[in-house]
């Protein structure tokens, strides 16, 4: 039965994969025009398992940022043409660079395989599949080319041979899901009129630009406003350093304070919005009580040292900071696990361009956006150094760190070079693995 290939966050659309599979017969063909997501998805890990159980993928093309429906301009295609039952032929596969909207000559040139903006592979069925996820990789070997340069995925297995695991290392979490920040064109009808709130107005996230809010603020005691805590957005991350000053408050009411009665301004506050704070799946179902945060992640999280990182980005984007910064869930937040580990060297290894190829290559995309949540984090693997090899990367880092909180816009591409530099050195890249990943873009 399909109810068996369901997992949360899936896409219903792979029940029609997992159907045509049900329904074909023994080397029947099935040809899909979907979006490219299921490749790496969290929620398609049923999906592809099922593939590499049942079926023999035989040509890929990924649209990337070709856009080929004019009815939905934001979505990234692909096309999957497989046959039901295994075996050994290679998959062929296709990596478009080509942006903008297609044409039918565009597209023909594509698939007739004799395009020079796109990348062209013949990958076997055993090498498609990656790691305990089943990711399904694309860019393996050319069948294009002869060049004996190395690839990007032989340079990759050879960091990953000799790295350990992100996510053993080190915590990572994503930033706080309140549930409700503030009204919205999705939420606003559940309001009644006596809540007397407009669009905009803040929940759990009260903006001080915003005169309702500042308004909403300035009314709470001084106890009250201990519950506002600093809160930032994606947008305030680059690499390395991230932004200081907010205008926004998070109203962090975790689950170990269930009683409000010493906080009434707050209380009164969130009752105007009780009806769409009600409506959340842990409030129906008795987790929390409807004035809390859906999740609210342990406070220290925010309030340590920290790496902090948004969740889509177009390169890597690592900051540092040990200030007191509470995020949304559109980021996420590492923190030290083990002593052995500064999280000054590993903000110089996240930071580089070898683990941009691995994020870009072995992480998750939506396009060519970087999706940096917690399975691709977790496995990014980490060099092992003892203290005194970290000291170098760490000495370097903190330079750069140190000019970032000067001036933001300092130049500190002299100081990343020197680290990409050890970072080759760390994993024994030789000279034309070095020239791979600093001339590869996909």
């Amino acid at each position: 039965p399909l109810a068996a290939f369901y997992i949360g966050k899936m896409d219903y659309f792979y029940f029609f994969f997992h159907l045509a599979l049900n329904l074909a017969g023994p080397r029947g063909e099935i040809a899909f025009i979907t979006t490219n997501y299921y490749l790496t998805a969290t929620g398609a890990r049923k999906l592809r398992a099922d593939f590499k159980q049942r079926a023999l993928l035989r040509r890929l093309v990924n649209f990337n940022e070709l856009r080929i429906f004019e009815s939905a301009l934001g979505q990234h295609n692909l096309v999957t043409l497989l046959r039901k039952g295994v075996g050994s032929d290679a998959a062929e596969t296709c990596v478009t660079n080509r942006t903008g909207n297609a044409n039918p000559q565009v597209l023909s040139c594509v698939l007739r395989w004799d395009d020079e903006l796109s990348r062209y592979y013949q990958v076997p069925q055993k090498e498609l599949y990656d790691g305990g996820e089943n990711y399904i990789r694309l860019n393996r070997e050319s069948v294009t080319t002869g060049s004996s340069k190395p690839t990007i995925n032989a340079i990759l297995d050879k960091v990953a041979a000799q790295g350990e695991a992100l996510g053993k290392i080190s915590n990572i979490n994503q930033g706080v899901v309140s549930g409700c920040d503030y009204v919205s064109k999705r939420n606003e009808d559940k309001l009644s009129p006596s809540a007397a709130a407009i669009r905009g107005d803040g929940i759990f996230v009260l903006d001080l630009d915003n005169p309702r809010d500042k308004q909403v603020v300035n009314g709470f005691s001084e106890r009250e406003k201990k519950l506002l805590r600093k809160f930032y957005k994606n947008s305030d991350i680059q690499r390395f350093s991230c932004g200081a000053n907010t205008t926004k408050r998070l109203l962090y009411i975790g689950r170990d304070l269930d009683d409000l009665s010493e906080y009434p301004r707050v209380l009164e506050h969130l009752k105007r919005f009780k009806e769409i704070l009600c409506d959340r799946r842990e409030v129906e179902n008795g987790v929390i009580k409807f004035f809390q945060l859906q999740w609210p992640r342990s406070e220290d999280i925010f309030t340590g040292k920290k790496i902090v990182i948004p969740y889509r980005s177009e390169e890597n984007a690592f900051a540092y900071n040990d200030a007191e910064w509470f995020c949304r869930s559109d980021c996420y937040v590492i923190t030290q696990r083990y002593p052995n580990y500064s999280l000054a060297y590993l903000l110089a290894l996240l930071n580089s361009k070898l683990y941009y190829q691995w994020l870009f290559h072995r992480g998750k995309r939506k396009g060519k956006m970087l999706e940096m949540m917690q399975i691709p984090l977790s496995e990014i693997p980490i060099k092992k150094l003892d203290a005194a090899e970290q000291k170098e990367f760490v000495t370097l880092t903190e330079q750069i760190l140190a000019a970032k909180n000067a001036n933001p816009a300092s130049d500190t591409s002299e100081l990343e070079a020197a680290i990409e530099t050890k970072v080759f050195d760390i994993y024994g890249l030789t000279s034309d693995e070095r020239e791979v990943i600093m001339t590869s873009v996909s």
